[in-house]
């Protein structure tokens, strides 16, 4: 096998990497030079064109992008005369992180394009443009061309770093690191790539919720939501099977969500949309049917609950296209739904086994909090039980005195009243009708000297009939 022919791609398409680099710098250097460095130094000053934040937001990462290339290639550049490259590959792996710069440049790129065209409509910044691309050193390029050119050289150093990896297989030699370095920037080149056609699909979007029209109040209408994606788009015919003549270009916009059926008006080069329907993604139902309007002509239904559209295209290929779009479109939303509720599933579940677990791991702190709680209530209430012993003492104590007061004073006062002698009368009758008292259950009145001798009567007798 003849590996001079592979030597020879080999050699080439380093040197081809090498002079694309010492070119990209070039490049950036003059939107630093030309651009960035007058505008930045006239800030805070009368003369001052644009602010400090307005530059930040418009050149930051471009700056920090041509250090990292700059690095790299006073790296490149003495392998390249000692080595004749072999080290390529070890060199780029080695500042593979400074490839990051890249994805916030370009998740970034479609407000800085915004942000360039409103400042395009000051009159400083405008005459400060047309006076610097008319500098021979921009090679007749714009503000524009310089700002988009880093999204460019993604794709082809991706382009140019697989053509060389395939050389080296054809002569079985691989240089160190150099397939670890084309594995990280292929990957990098997708995901930059993704968030560029993400950026270009929400920049679609602005433009069609800005050109729309014709809106009913009762619709609640938003295209610029953070989930919506704009899938297909094309520009068609629409029949009726009434008036079988009629014909009516209309543009359908295939959201992930629903799809948007529009009327066009052109306005010089730009196009503006007539709202005409809305219709949910999942409630449309796709059939093809013959030829009922001509008998060449493609055509297929759209239905979804009291609306039917009669769609024809040019040819079975784009039906076919449509018909595809729209079923993987509610294939990816239905399982987007099932995904979100799983989630929501699941974490009510994390969220009732969390608590368990708190609670588990939780238990023995609360036992000894409640143990704690316990000791300080117990010895309250000792306490307020003690208080209300000590109160009853007292108020026994208290209680005890007024009784003795009130037996002393109620002795004082029975003894007066025996002092006093009774009515003759009465003491006659006493003496005479006790059984009568007796009788009726009303006791006389007796000294205490009287109940104690009847008591010593009662205590006499009572003995003798024992005895």
């Amino acid at each position: 096998m003849d590996c001079s022919k592979f030597k020879q791609k080999i050699n080439s398409l380093l040197i081809e990497i090498l002079e694309t680099e010492k070119r990209y710098v070039e490049i950036l250097g003059i939107l630093k030079n030309l651009f960035i460095d007058p505008l930045r130094d006239v800030v805070e000053t009368p003369n001052e064109i644009l602010s400090q934040e307005q530059i930040k937001l418009l050149f930051s990462d471009i700056e920090i992008i041509l250090n990292y290339h700059q690095q790299l290639l006073q790296e490149l550049i003495p392998d390249f005369n000692d080595n004749q490259g072999k080290n390529i590959g070890k060199i780029y792996y080695k500042h593979i992180s400074g490839w990051s710069a890249y994805v916030s440049f370009v998740n970034s790129f479609s407000s800085k394009m915004f942000l360039l065209k409103d400042l395009k409509k000051i009159s400083k910044f405008h005459n400060f443009l047309l006076f610097i691309e008319s500098d021979r050193r921009c090679e007749k390029r714009i503000i524009n061309d310089f700002m988009s050119h880093p999204l460019q050289r993604i794709g082809h150093m991706k382009i140019l770093f697989q053509n060389l990896v395939l050389n080296y297989k054809q002569i079985n030699e691989m240089p160190n690191f150099l397939m670890e370095g084309y594995n990280k920037l292929s990957k990098l080149a997708d995901t930059i790539n993704e968030k560029q056609r993400e950026s270009e699909n929400l920049n679609r979007i602005f433009e069609i919720n800005s050109n729309i029209y014709g809106i009913p109040n009762y619709i609640d209408f938003n295209l610029l939501e953070s989930h919506r994606r704009l899938i297909y788009e094309e520009e068609v015919v629409q029949r009726s099977q009434k008036h079988k003549k009629k014909k009516k270009l209309i543009v359908m916009f295939l959201f992930n969500d629903f799809l948007l059926i529009t009327r066009t008006k052109k306005n010089g080069s730009k196009s503006r949309y007539q709202f005409a329907n809305l219709l949910p993604l999942l409630q449309i139902r796709t059939k093809k049917i013959k030829t009922i309007f001509e008998e060449n002509s493609i055509s297929f239904t759209i239905k979804a609950e009291s609306v039917k559209k009669y769609i024809q295209v040019e040819t079975r290929a784009q039906r076919k296209k449509w018909i595809t779009h729209i079923l993987k479109a509610q294939e990816n939303l239905r399982s987007k739904t099932l995904t979100r509720f799983n989630r929501e599933k699941t974490n009510l579940k994390n969220e009732k086994m969390k608590k368990m677990l708190s609670e588990a791991y939780l238990s023995p702190f609360k036992e000894n909090q409640n143990q704690n709680q316990n000791q300080f209530e117990n010895q309250n209430q000792n306490q307020n039980q003690n208080q209300n012993q000590n109160q009853n003492q007292f108020e026994n104590q208290n209680q005890n005195q007024n009784e003795n007061q009130n037996q002393n004073q109620n002795q004082n006062q029975n003894q007066f009243e025996n002092k006093k002698k009774p009515h003759r009368a009465f003491s006659q009758l006493r003496n005479s009708n006790s059984f009568y008292f007796a009788k009726l259950n009303i006791a006389p009145k007796l000294s205490p000297r009287q109940i104690l001798k009847k008591e010593k009567v009662k205590e006499t007798k009572i003995n003798e009939i024992k005895k």
